[in-house]
Order: C-alpha cells, then sequence, then structure tokens
C-alpha cells in the first residue's frame, strides 16, 4: 500500500507532453575568466528570455521516443541595448527522475546585432541568421512548475556550415521558469 501511494505521489509531478508549457528566465552574457572582452564583447549583459514549448504532437514506441522533439519558439531581448534575437527549433527531454531532468535544443535564430561591423560593445555575427543550439538542467517543482539553469549558445558555424565572414557567436547563461499550461 505505501509503494501504491510512493506511486501516486510520483505520478502526480511527471511532466505532461500533451500540454504546452510557457517559460521565462533571465539570461546574462558569458562571463568566462582569462579570455579578453574582444572574445565574447556582450558578455556580462542582462537578457529577458520568453519562450513557448509545445506539446508533442508524435509519439514513437519505446525509446525511440527520445528521439522524437517538441517545437519551441522563443524570444531574448538585451536589456543592455545590444543583441536580441527570436529563435525556433527542437527540444529533446530526458528524465532522469519524475522530478529531475535535462534538455538539449536545435534550431535557428535571426538577430538585430552587427554583421561585420566594428563596434567593440558588439559581437560581430557575419550573418542575420544563425545556429541555435541550447540545453537545460531542471527540477520540476509541481505537475506544472519548473525551474532551470540554461545555457544558449548562437552561431554560424563558420567555416564548416556556413561562408559567413565572421563568427564571434553568443554565449548566454541563465535562469528559466517554465509553467504547463
Amino acid at each position: 500500500m505505501l509503494l501504491a501511494a510512493r506511486a501516486g505521489v510520483a505520478q502526480s509531478v511527471l511532466y505532461d507532453l500533451t500540454r504546452p508549457e510557457l517559460r521565462a528566465g533571465y539570461m546574462v552574457g558569458a562571463v568566462v575568466p582569462f579570455f579578453k572582452q574582444r572574445l565574447f564583447p556582450e558578455r556580462g549583459t542582462s537578457d529577458a528570455n520568453v519562450e513557448l514549448v509545445l506539446p508533442k504532437y508524435w509519439r514513437a514506441s519505446g525509446w525511440l521516443d527520445l528521439l522524437v522533439p517538441r517545437l519551441h519558439l522563443g524570444a531574448t531581448a538585451n536589456l543592455n541595448g545590444r543583441t536580441s534575437y527570436a529563435y525556433a527549433g527542437g527540444l529533446w527531454s530526458f528524465d532522469y527522475t519524475p522530478r529531475a531532468f535535462a534538455e538539449l535544443s536545435f534550431g535557428g535564430l535571426v538577430h538585430n546585432g552587427q554583421l561585420t561591423g566594428d563596434n567593440p560593445q558588439l559581437s560581430r555575427l557575419g550573418c542575420r541568421e544563425l545556429y541555435e543550439v541550447g540545453f537545460n538542467v531542471g527540477y520540476r517543482l509541481g505537475a506544472r512548475a519548473s525551474v532551470m539553469a540554461s545555457f544558449d549558445h548562437g552561431s554560424n558555424g563558420r567555416p564548416v556550415l556556413s561562408d559567413c565572414p565572421l563568427n564571434q557567436g553568443l554565449d548566454l547563461f541563465g535562469i528559466r521558469f517554465g509553467y504547463g499550461l
């Protein structure tokens, strides 16, 4: 009976993949010690982030279901007048326990930053469209609420994946809060 009660508690905190999730957070431009400012010109800047994670519309059987992503759409606004962007792509979630999880995202982004200019306060991103890669490590506070530590990276993949003239990239660390709708 105790095991059945514990299983009921565990089931009540599992994330429901059939619901959309709204996320919001605070991000900071990567601060990497011992690296020169010119390598990370937007380090230490503040960013507000909002994201919509759509339900998992397609399912696969068994472990193959881990390969099926959910779609996510978001925007990150730099609060210091630097580079802001909108992004979309796939999001893969991996549960370690009913509450602890990790996520990997891959997609694309469009930004308003400089391409090849010489403003030392802005990253030189080379192209308007970039690849977006992200990683979250999170904890579910309940059946709908979660908190996660996040890392987002934007890059044009030069020289392998693009012929853009420059690629300083964007790197942000932060915290996000999610709520299942």
